[in-house]
């Protein structure tokens, strides 16, 4: 699973974090932050985490709807399947 997170620093600079299913939870396995949110800076810090990380390919992967993280996991992990993730968010009353 990669998820990215935005805009809670002070700096306006995107934090991925890839996970991986256990037989218990999700663990965290790598993280990385990038100057930019193009698919070749995630591709780039992907392909790094595949050569250092990666024993075996898993055959799925999830993500959020965002075309750069999608294009970058094709681009790097070939022939994998998708599930895509959609955050929701619900209005509170007050």
């Amino acid at each position: 699973m990669l998820d990215a997170t935005y805009k809670i620093f002070l700096y306006d600079l995107p934090l991925f974090f890839l996970a991986v299913k256990t037989n218990v939870d999700y663990q965290v396995v790598g993280c990385f932050i990038t100057e930019d949110e193009t698919s070749q800076s995630i591709a780039e810090a992907l392909s790094i985490l595949r050569d250092q990380c990666f024993k075996s390919i898993p055959p799925y992967f999830m993500t959020d709807f965002g075309e750069s993280e999608i294009s970058a996991i094709e681009r790097v992990f070939e022939g994998m399947a998708f599930y895509v993730l959609f955050h929701f968010i619900f209005p509170q009353k007050i």
